[in-house]
């Protein structure tokens, strides 16, 4: 999360001046866990709907088993 913080302010964004890299790294905490617009994926932290929290998810609301290790996220797909 701090180097995505990092790489974020790095970019210089006007609605981020003035916020620290600890700020921002909370920011990037909420927009993972509370809000769902990042999630994981192999490690690296990508948009929700390409994440691996994104399909065990749709796999859950289906009922299914989900092998999440070395899939891909199709979101055009209906079944993962």
């Amino acid at each position: 999360r701090y180097a995505s913080a990092r790489a974020l302010l790095a970019r210089k964004p006007a609605f981020l001046e003035g916020f620290s890299p600890g700020q921002v790294c909370h920011v990037v905490q909420l927009a993972i866990a509370q809000r769902n617009l990042l999630g994981y994926f192999n490690g690296a932290i990508v948009p929700y709907k390409h994440s691996t929290s994104m399909l065990k998810s749709r796999c859950a609301e289906q009922h299914r088993p989900c092998n999440v290790e070395g899939t891909t996220v199709d979101t055009d797909s209906q079944t993962p």
